[in-house]
């Protein structure tokens, strides 16, 4: 959520070039499933489910390669970042179906997937309406105000966060 909303100030303030805003908003998108990929394949490995990962990563490299082929030479990196972006998806979805094939479990989407999407839209929303307040943040120079802004947004989510824990323990979440 932070390479979201700070992608495009930090590609213009650290290479003073639009697309770089662009890559990082992107890659921002990728990171999850990165993430994601690694565990479940861990957990299929542990499993023994080693050629099913074996599958999985080559149906990702595939995509990969097709989007270099097709796309890269139409829209250049980007292109390549799509690809990766979709491989990612694929692989995971694919080891997610799997492990759900091999293992019963539940997987709590509110609270996994819901519950920190929220909490970063709210705290992204929080931090437009801060900075149109307060004028100050958008006169000071871009490095101070990309780490105001940045704090602001890291606090924000923070208390969101801490909130969402202790009404979790409560059972009311």
């Amino acid at each position: 959520a932070a390479f979201l909303q700070f992608g495009p100030a930090l590609g213009l303030l650290l290479y003073h070039e639009d697309r770089v805003g662009s890559y990082l908003v992107t890659l921002a998108w990728i990171c999850p499933f990165l993430y994601l990929n690694t565990v479940t394949a861990s957990i299929l490995h542990g499993l023994g489910k080693t050629m099913e990962v074996f599958l999985h990563n080559l149906a990702g490299l595939t995509l990969r390669l097709l989007f270099t082929w097709f796309l890269v030479p139409v829209f250049g990196i980007q292109g390549c970042l799509w690809g990766l972006l979709l491989s990612q998806l694929v692989t995971a979805m694919l080891s997610i179906l799997t492990l759900k094939q091999t293992i019963n479990f539940n997987l709590p989407a509110a609270q996994v997937l819901l519950y920190p999407a929220i909490v970063s839209l709210i705290s992204t929303t929080f931090l437009h309406l801060l900075q149109k307040l307060l004028p100050v943040l958008a006169r000071t120079d871009q490095w101070i105000s990309l780490v105001l802004s940045a704090g602001i947004w890291a606090c924000v989510v923070f208390l969101f966060s801490a909130s969402a824990v202790k009404r979790q323990q409560k059972g009311q979440l």
